[in-house]
């Protein structure tokens, strides 16, 4: 079996890499770290000239209809620059859920506005907790005569604050099997007793809110999807991001340990590069390999959700577990060896280090991801 990527792919891959080396430079993340938002306009349109924002939409509706694979092409790149701004929130996420739950009439309306690039939405699914399963959904849509009313609050909910529609999970019956009672209802950024909240947060390159439900009334044709049986199709919107994620993470480590390379080539002690030290270069040669076995575990896991393989839960558990763990590791082990500057907010390192922590939780936790996998090979 080859899991090379093909040579479109590849040349994707350096198109991208070279677009965003020349657009989106650390100054210029820097810069939307002090805006009260880090969506640019201008940027995201020449994300959408790239076709970056269409990538997983449906020919039918205005986008082109990549793959996963070529997905990850993309995500490597965005990590190695650390690009912000609200890409996954939207093109992967939320395009995943109208894909799958929406009728005819909601995708015309939302994925083509998306495939534009006039609209931007987002997926308010964690709560207290931030626990990242069914039974953590307590938000309420009860149901009145033709409408709905939804009541509860949702945290961690990314780019919420420059969204145009937020989809949210709510429970719309109580005491059923898991997996069930939860349904995705589509509410417009100006509707009446929706209010939006920025939280702190690590990492300020990418925002997350508190969103507030107060008694919002919909109609019932802000329904996304078949009522009580949206879990399913949110675990599977959940895989394609988290994968994209891993593979983000593997450009974060790999382009720190690149510019600790290049560092410790010109970093000059007792009349020598530093980079000649046996004992540095066995700390950067461990980076590297445990960096290529996230690579290799990404790559799989990417492959396994793509072809809904059986394994594929699994699959994508081990890259979770492994990459959260080695680019956190490998990032602060690039810290310690860029000496003093390494520990000032100056030095673009941090930026790193930020984002993926940020991812890492995105994820869940590495103990999770580890129960997972060993439940799954003691069944």
């Amino acid at each position: 079996m080859n899991f090379d990527f093909t040579e479109e792919q590849n040349l994707f891959r350096d198109a991208s890499r070279k677009f965003l080396q020349a657009q989106c430079p650390t100054t210029f993340v820097r810069e939307l770290l002090e805006q009260q938002t880090t969506y640019n306009k201008e940027f995201w349109l020449k994300q959408l000239e790239l076709g970056w924002t269409s990538m997983l939409i449906p020919e039918a509706y205005g986008g082109i209809e990549m793959t996963l694979t070529d997905m990850i092409v993309v995500a490597e790149e965005i990590g190695r620059v650390v690009m912000p701004g609200p890409f996954y929130a939207t093109t992967v996420t939320g395009v995943s859920l109208l894909t799958q739950a929406g009728n005819e009439e909601q995708k015309q309306h939302y994925l083509t506005q998306i495939a534009a690039g006039n609209h931007l939405v987002t997926l308010a699914l964690l709560e207290t907790g931030g626990k990242l399963n069914d039974s953590s959904v307590k938000a309420l849509a009860a149901p009145r005569q033709d409408k709905f009313s939804l009541s509860g609050e949702k945290l961690f909910v990314p780019d919420a604050q420059i969204a145009n529609t937020i989809i949210v999970a709510a429970r719309t019956t109580r005491g059923t099997a898991p997996g069930r009672g939860i349904s995705l209802f589509l509410i417009d950024a100006e509707t009446e007793g929706l209010h939006i909240e920025q939280m702190p947060s690590v990492d300020l390159s990418r925002r997350i809110c508190k969103v507030t439900l107060d008694n919002v009334v919909l109609e019932k044709d802000k329904l996304l999807g078949d009522m009580d049986e949206a879990w399913p199709v949110i675990e599977r919107a959940m895989e394609l991001t988290h994968v994209a994620y891993c593979c983000e993470l593997v450009g974060l480590a790999e382009a720190a340990l690149e510019m600790v390379v290049e560092y410790l080539k010109i970093r000059v002690q007792f009349g020598k590069a530093i980079g000649t030290f046996q004992a540095l270069q066995h700390r950067c040669a461990d980076m590297m390999v445990h960096n290529e076995m996230a690579k290799s575990l990404s790559y799989y896991a990417c492959y396994a959700v793509e072809k809904n393989l059986p394994e594929a839960s699994v699959a994508l558990a081990m890259a979770a577990a492994y990459c959260s763990e080695t680019a956190k590791s490998t990032i602060s082990d690039c810290i310690q060896l860029f000496g003093g500057i390494g520990f000032t907010w100056e030095h673009d390192i941090h930026l790193y280090q930020r984002r993926a922590i940020s991812l890492a939780l995105n994820m869940g936790t590495i103990q999770e991801h580890r129960e997972k996998i060993a439940k799954a090979f003691l069944d």
